[in-house]
């Protein structure tokens, strides 16, 4: 998981729901295009194209919409854009299969639970530190004890283990060379690569599965002179 800094929403969206009037008020049901679309798309510029939870690859057809706290349980955060963010479908498969397979991972994994307590969410500075990952793509929740009840929890109520993303994060790993390439970098080159691992390429995008490649890097931060 990576942190999300949050921009201010689209001119649009604000525009759109200051047309509230006794005859009509907006509603997440009336949110339509044009302004759903544009506030997908701003969504997905300020997260790199990363979904929010688990880091893989997101563009507007392969992405929804994701309340981080749940219109069930917070009806006046529905509208709030402080509250969007963007998330994968969760599929097993990225196929466009009829019927949908089961959403296993991510926001509709999520679907309606909400602890404040026990979610990790990608809104709070601190909440790669949540997370460990293994070479083999694995995520494991910190040993940090006072962080610890979280991180389980969230990976298990996200389904962020699922298998295929263990997959796509161990294929990342790979495709950078990592494993081969750590031991014959030094710090400074490390922090390098990290550097440019958190910062957009010139479309926008970020690494998919940055967060576990930067994990990578870090854990050799202090080994190498």
């Amino acid at each position: 998981m990576r942190f999300i800094q949050k921009d201010s929403e689209p001119a649009s969206f604000t525009t759109w729901k200051q047309q509230a009037n006794e005859n009509w008020q907006p509603t997440w049901e009336n949110f339509q295009k044009p302004e759903k679309t544009e506030v997908l798309a701003a969504l997905l510029q300020e997260q790199g194209y990363i979904c929010c939870y688990c880091g893989q690859r997101i563009s507007a057809p392969s992405s929804h919409i994701e309340h981080l706290k749940p219109r069930k349980h917070f009806p006046a955060e529905k509208l709030a854009y402080s509250n969007f963010l963007a998330s994968c479908p969760g599929y097993p498969e990225t196929e466009n299969l009829e019927p949908k397979p089961l959403q296993e991972f991510c926001g509709h994994q999520k679907s309606d639970w909400y602890n404040a307590d026990l979610l990790v969410t990608p809104l709070d500075p601190d909440c790669a530190a949540y997370f460990r990952y293994t070479a083999l793509g694995e995520i494991l929740p910190t040993i940090a004890p006072t962080r610890e009840p979280a991180a389980k929890t969230t990976i298990e109520r996200l389904g962020l283990d699922h298998s295929k993303l263990d997959r796509g994060r161990r294929e990342a790993i790979e495709g950078l060379g990592l494993t081969n390439l750590l031991p014959n970098l030094t710090n400074r080159e490390i922090q390098q690569f990290i550097d440019g691992l958190n910062q957009p390429d010139a479309s926008g995008q970020l690494p998919p599965f940055c967060a576990a490649l930067i994990y990578q890097l870090q854990s050799y931060l202090g080994g190498s002179s």
